[in-house]
């Protein structure tokens, strides 16, 4: 919460789901969000050169910083997650899938 209210920016140690292993990123925080029963702060990852989400209760380890940063005026919550049906959004059209019509 400080480094989002202070535009400041931490170093984390992340168990990361995907990746499988134990990552290390400098996270400039846009957006904290309670989701699902968790809470999940999306910002620049400075591993992955772009936004992404990651859950609170994953983060090992955290060093804030003394540099600043600033959330992109092209930063959009909305954009970001699209049609996401959960958090963490896919590739793909911005589409919601047809219903599938039950037998009869």
């Amino acid at each position: 919460v400080q480094a989002l209210r202070d535009r400041r920016p931490i170093r984390i140690r992340y168990d990361s789901f995907s990746d499988r292993e134990l990552i290390q990123t400098k996270l400039s925080p846009y957006r904290l969000l309670f989701h699902n029963h968790s809470w999940h702060v999306i910002g620049r990852s400075s591993l992955h050169c772009e936004p992404r989400t990651f859950n609170l209760a994953r983060i090992r380890e955290t060093v804030l910083l003394e540099d600043h940063y600033k959330i992109p005026d092209t930063f959009s919550l909305e954009r970001y997650l699209g049609n996401a049906w959960r958090m963490i959004r896919v590739d793909g059209p911005d589409e919601v899938p047809p219903i599938a019509e039950a037998a009869n």
